[in-house]
């Protein structure tokens, strides 16, 4: 393998990590059941599965029968796997899907940082810190709406 080939592979395998750190930290920063290091590993291992894909697919053409999709349809089987261990299920409630949905994009990043897709995974990455805090903020904003139409209802008017 060319010394260039190397340099891009690494720098691939530092892209998703960098990307899955960042989409976990949020999850971290709000408490939540995965975190950085979780979701580093996902887009990580999803990186290494798909370029590991690609290489064989490239290397076995014209010798054996090979379709990377396989190893990709694969990668997210076990993150479902992953994930249903995060959706925790109480009396009242469900916790944890909206951290398995994000462990789910985290590993659409890293195999699409494999497959040379680096502005869609980093626009992905960054859409999805911003609709998870998009959430958050809205959910504060309409707390404090009404929060302040109870405290004036009971004023006289």
């Amino acid at each position: 393998m060319p010394e260039t080939q190397q340099v891009q592979l690494v720098f691939e395998l530092l892209l998703a990590m960098a990307l899955g750190w960042l989409m976990g930290w949020e999850r971290k920063h709000w408490k939540k059941p995965a975190g950085g290091r979780t979701f580093m590993l996902i887009a990580l291992g999803s990186c290494l599965f798909s370029i590991i894909s690609i290489e064989s697919a490239q290397a076995l053409a014209g010798h054996a029968l090979v379709d990377p999709t396989r190893i990709a349809s694969n990668i997210l089987t076990g993150i479902g796997f992953i994930g249903a261990g995060l959706i925790l299920h109480t009396h009242e409630h469900v916790e944890g899907v909206t951290s398995a949905a994000a462990l789910w994009v985290a590993a659409a990043v890293g195999m699409a940082v494999a497959f040379h897709l680096y502005f869609l995974a980093i626009l992905v990455a960054i859409l999805t810190v911003v609709g998870l805090n998009l959430s958050y903020a809205t959910r504060k904003i309409v707390s404090r709406v009404a929060h302040h139409d109870e405290e004036t209802s009971g004023e006289d008017v």
